[in-house]
């Protein structure tokens, strides 16, 4: 069914072997079940007339299929300022344009859009650069949500992975994430214009007001789980230490992944019991001198295996 085209649609309900007491309701959401704003799906739509009657002056100038289809392109071509213009054109009305205040309003739309969904929950922060705003987008998924209550890994471990130059922005992507038997379960997702400490409280703390009430295998979304850990990168464990000051948290760093050799270390490393090591390491070392940090990693992953 195509709500877009002047075809007529006629539905027949019939009714059989109803109680008459019992009365049915239907209700029609004409939603699609594929994509419809897809080059495929929108080859099927019909041609404008405009352009048939282009197509049809081009075949009287002796033009062949091949042919009128190549001049009609070129001319697309020749009325656009630059080959650019047209795809330009399409994301700015699609997707917004790709920086600005329109791109937030844009942003703004979709997010309202995906948190009346259903399928999660996401928060934005606009960049202001008057007020030294960075721009912060979280997001947690029902599947993330669902991994906070189910799995037990999520109050015990949580790994915490930037990475950047996504786009010509620079985008940095935040993903925590817990470990299992069946590989990494993602428990949040943040974006952020740079990675200052600055910046990574504020994206944990706004993260913080769209996990769930049972975030963390029931610890809460202001207890942290028992280990974060982190790349070699001073200012996310500030930011972590900041935003959830528990004494039982335990800071590593990812430098203690070259001393696993093997994905049943890994496992055995991140499934094993953390009380013991959880008081050991109650106050934290000085991971900012690498030569230590390798020493304190090698050690701890001795005793580990």
């Amino acid at each position: 069914m195509n709500a877009n085209n002047n075809t007529e649609n006629t539905l027949h309900v019939k009714r059989q072997h109803i109680n008459s007491s019992h009365p049915l309701e239907i209700n029609l959401n004409f939603s699609h079940n594929h994509v419809i704003n897809s080059a495929t799906s929108l080859s099927f739509r019909h041609v404008d007339e405009r352009i048939c009657e282009e197509f049809i002056n081009l075949f009287k100038d002796g033009h062949s299929s091949a042919s009128a289809l190549y001049v009609y392109e070129d001319k697309l071509y020749l009325n656009s300022t630059n080959e650019q213009e047209l795809l330009e054109k399409y994301r700015e009305v699609a997707l917004g344009c790709c920086n600005g205040k329109p791109m937030f309003e844009r942003l703004s739309t979709i997010i309202e859009d995906y948190n009346t969904s259903g399928l999660g929950k996401a928060v934005m922060q606009e960049y202001d650069a008057n007020s030294k705003n960075a721009f912060i987008l979280c997001i947690v998924t029902n599947l993330m949500a669902r991994v906070h209550e189910k799995i037990i890994q999520a109050g015990e471990i949580c790994y915490v992975d930037a990475s950047a130059s996504f786009d010509s922005l620079n985008t940095s992507v935040t993903l925590l994430y817990t470990s299992c038997a069946a590989g990494a379960l993602p428990l949040g997702l943040f974006l952020t214009s740079d990675e200052t400490e600055t910046t990574l409280i504020n994206a944990l703390n706004l993260l913080k007001t769209i996990l769930p009430q049972n975030a963390f295998y029931g610890r809460g979304p202001q207890v942290d789980p028992m280990i974060f850990l982190t790349d070699n990168s001073a200012a996310e464990r500030n930011a972590l230490r900041l935003c959830w000051p528990e004494d039982a948290s335990f800071y590593a760093s990812l430098s203690a992944y070259p001393f696993l050799q093997s994905q049943d270390d890994l496992y055995t490393a991140t499934e094993i019991s953390t009380s013991s090591f959880i008081a050991e390491w109650k106050e934290p070392n000085n991971l900012d001198n690498k030569n230590e940090e390798y020493e304190e990693t090698n050690s701890l992953i001795t005793e580990w295996k």
